[in-house]
């Protein structure tokens, strides 16, 4: 074995004997019951963390200049040890045979490793700026920037999650990684300083710019490789969820502080991630074909506007791809069998979020001007569709129209035999007529006035809608139509 290989082999011993005896110590504390306050639970588990954070970044560095030969080149892991301020990492000392700065990086920095990682965008943004490498290079570091840091955070929040209970957590409340609420009395995690939080969605920002650049293109001199393109591409999503997740962790910890400089700061720093979201989970159906993907992502972070804008946009798509002459009978039933699967999801998605995803849904669709989606489309959400019209004044005339629907709807099957406008109101006389009615002319009146005009779609004002709902009779021939009967006041 060379000696490179031996020096290499040390620092893979190293960090996993760090981790062992951090895990030993953990155990101890455990067992023999020792009262630890929530913070240094939470510092003791921080630095495991940063050991499991580590040994990935390593992993990575070794594997990426393991095939490089001699003298290429140096990588990302290589100039983002260079850049790090010289006060905030340990110099080797060539006196002792630390030559390799890396490699003495990985021995003595590990708990500074929040320092590290955001400087994997600062190399791309100084390489970029700096105009004197091509696209092709820009795109390597970026690939290897999305290894490091996508390795280093994932795996601390995979440690954090398998781990909580070892080190007495067990009672916190984690999401996707992150603590839901409880960040009082905490000091700032390290996976969310305001630099990881802040370069993560610079580098999806710089990511998606230079993806919408090349997707699709034919190589140019300069140009990145298809296949750093494609493997970048693959890997966006969960760059994406990398910083969303970083990002609501580092929100989370400012809404919880004191602070007034940390309050505004969360603020600014949503808004920011808001505009990540919304232009680059977009990118990822549009740009990309990971239509999927993106909803996952939307889905899995409850970022219901767009998840309800990329489902509509789905369906629209695959609504006009069946429209297509020439369309093979294969390809037609695979986009219809798409488009079930899609208005599935709608429906599923308003048993899993309720209220919140009829309010994205709704809101889309007016926005869009799709009114008669929205009245027609989602008849078993009437009870969402009538709560969510109602609740807003600008939205009265819509509600009206609605409920006016809501009550047509109900009457309808009893007219489906008729062969005329005589006939059909007799029907839904007969159907819904109130037998406490028979010996009080002037009420049968209104109600035979007010199911004439519903039945003729005249316009209705409000009398005449409450006569007809308090005025029909309560007889009910389907569980709807119970249903309509219980609510219809």
């Amino acid at each position: 074995m060379e000696s490179k290989d031996l020096a290499n082999l040390a620092v893979s011993q190293s960090l996993q004997k760090r981790a062992t005896l951090l895990k030993d110590l953990a155990i101890y504390l455990k067992s023999t019951g020792v009262a630890l306050d929530r913070l240094t639970k939470w510092q003791l588990l921080g630095d495991a963390e940063k050991l499991a954070a580590a040994t990935n970044m390593w992993k990575r560095h070794d594997e990426t200049v393991r095939h490089m030969p001699d003298g290429a080149k140096t990588s990302l892991m290589s100039e983002l040890v260079e850049y790090i301020n010289e006060n905030s990492k340990n110099e080797p000392s060539k006196e002792k045979g630390e030559v390799d700065e890396v490699r003495h990086w990985f021995i003595k920095s590990v708990p500074r490793i929040q320092i590290a990682i955001p400087w994997a965008f600062q190399v791309i943004k100084y390489t970029y700026q700096d105009g004197q490498k091509d696209h092709a290079s820009v795109m390597d570091l970026l690939s290897e920037a999305d290894d490091l840091v996508m390795g280093a955070i994932q795996s601390a929040l995979d440690f954090r999650t398998s781990n909580l209970d070892l080190y007495g957590l067990g009672s916190e409340q984690l999401e996707h990684g992150i603590l839901k609420f409880g960040y009082e009395g905490l000091p700032e995690f390290w996976t969310s300083t305001f630099f990881i939080a802040e370069n993560l969605r610079k580098q999806v920002d710089l990511g998606g710019m230079l993806l919408r650049e090349y997707i699709g293109r034919p190589i140019g001199k300069g140009d990145p490789s298809a296949e750093v393109v494609d493997k970048i591409r693959l890997e966006f999503p969960d760059l994406i969820d990398t910083a969303i997740r970083s990002n609501t962790e580092r929100i989370r910890w400012g809404r919880a502080q004191h602070s007034q400089s940390d309050q505004e700061q969360a603020s600014q720093m949503e808004s920011a991630l808001g505009k990540i979201q919304d232009t680059h989970l977009s990118s990822l159906a549009v740009d990309m074909d990971l239509t999927d993907k993106a909803l996952a992502l939307a889905e899995k972070h409850e970022i219901l506007p767009v998840l309800a804008r990329l489902l509509l946009w789905d369906l629209e798509l695959r609504s006009q791809q069946s429209q297509q002459p020439g369309l093979s009978d294969e390809d037609f039933e695979s986009l219809e069998a798409r488009s079930e699967l899609m208005k599935d999801s709608v429906r599923q998605l308003f048993v899993k979020f309720g209220a919140k995803w009829a309010k994205a849904l709704f809101e889309h669709e007016i926005e869009q001007g799709l009114m008669e989606q929205l009245l027609d489309e989602w008849k078993e959400e009437q009870t969402y569709l009538t709560e969510f019209l109602r609740s807003k004044s600008e939205y009265a005339k819509v509600s009206w129209i609605n409920d006016i629907t809501r009550v047509y709807s109900f009457v309808l099957p009893s007219i489906a035999a008729a062969i005329d406008e005589n006939a059909e109101l007799q029907l839904a006389l007969e159907a819904h007529s109130n037998r406490k009615l028979r010996k009080q002319q002037m009420l049968s009146k209104l109600l035979s006035d007010s199911m004439a005009r519903l039945i003729k779609h005249e316009a209705m004002n409000a009398s005449q809608l409450v006569d007809l709902l308090t005025l029909m009779g309560t007889q009910a021939a389907t569980l709807d139509q119970e249903n309509f009967i219980n609510s219809r006041f």
